[in-house]
């Protein structure tokens, strides 16, 4: 298990690779569209507990619709969730049942009844309260012990005898950073590529000719201008080949790397010419077991929380 240091320091990273890098946005977002798709539909025979589920979803304080989707990025992006219920009296409302996410950086630990660590007991939460981005609103901190009948927690990418979860881009993290190296150097290359270094050779020349010459190529010529030089003196650009159809497929690898890291099909990321009808459909295969299997199996006390 990690420490909590650790996780806090992972999350973080996890966190500003998704909203900056491209690539690891796209593939947390796919899962996403593919898994929830236009949202789940509500149907009940008794129209009374229908009358009920749907105040529960609509409710502003659980905003269901909306954590359904952002539930599953989540669970990619931080490796578990918690959802803490507040009922009665301390929902605000009377009779009324709230859900509400905590943040996984802010679980520091999680106590369970010795020798069985699938019986957790206690959620020991280190919570950040704020006024929202009130600027003149106060910050405090402090450690709150949420017992385990009000924590329903999920987890995935975690052995048989773990507790805590972990991301998704964990694994391709190292590779998320070699594309982005790789894009960069590249567009580099290319940018200097033409007339990186002018090469002035001048031939049987005297010390104060050839000053004259540096005097005059102290700086390149701007473009469009026209260069006269007497005979022995030859002109030329030294060009840095690119080197583009060898490197095509080293990206393409760098690429690879991270897609199958979260395995995903590659024609999913524009590279249809990487892909014809069968291979596509053999490769969606992976994926969609990805997308129908649930992330993880609660155990029967948070099925019987979940109810």
């Amino acid at each position: 298990e990690w420490n909590w240091s650790t996780r806090r320091y992972v999350l973080s990273s996890c966190h500003s690779v998704y909203e900056r890098n491209p690539l690891a946005n796209s593939m947390l977002q796919y899962t996403a569209d593919f898994v929830i798709g236009t949202g789940f539909n509500l149907t009940c025979k008794n129209k009374q507990v229908q009358k009920l589920l749907e105040a529960f979803i609509d409710d502003s304080d659980n905003a269901i619709r909306e954590y359904e989707r952002q539930a599953i990025i989540n669970l990619q992006l931080d490796g578990e969730l918690f959802l803490r219920f507040f009922e009665g009296a301390q929902s605000g409302q009377r009779g009324q049942i709230v859900a509400v996410p905590m943040r996984p950086w802010e679980c520091e630990s999680i106590r369970t009844e010795r020798g069985y660590f699938r019986r957790p007991q206690m959620y020991r939460f280190q919570v950040y309260e704020t006024e929202g981005d009130y600027p003149g609103g106060n910050i405090n901190t402090q450690f709150e012990d949420i017992p385990a009948d009000e924590i329903l927690h999920v987890a995935i990418n975690r052995h048989a005898y773990e507790l805590r979860g972990r991301p998704e881009l964990y694994r391709v993290m190292t590779w998320l950073r070699a594309d982005k190296d790789f894009l960069e150097d590249r567009a580099r290359q290319n940018y200097w590529r033409n007339a990186l270094l002018w090469f002035v050779q001048v031939k049987n020349a005297t010390a104060r000719e050839v000053g004259a010459v540096l005097s005059r190529w102290s700086k390149p010529p701007t473009p469009g201008s026209v260069v006269v030089e007497p005979d022995n003196v030859q002109v030329s650009p030294l060009t840095n080949s690119s080197g583009g159809a060898d490197a095509a497929e080293d990206g393409r690898q760098f690429k690879n790397r991270n897609i199958m890291g979260l395995r995903l099909p590659e024609y999913y990321f524009a590279d249809g010419a990487q892909a014809n009808l069968a291979t596509a459909t053999a490769q969606s295969v992976p994926a969609l077991t990805k997308f129908c299997l649930l992330y993880t199996s609660p155990s029967p006390r948070d099925r019987q929380k979940s109810r």
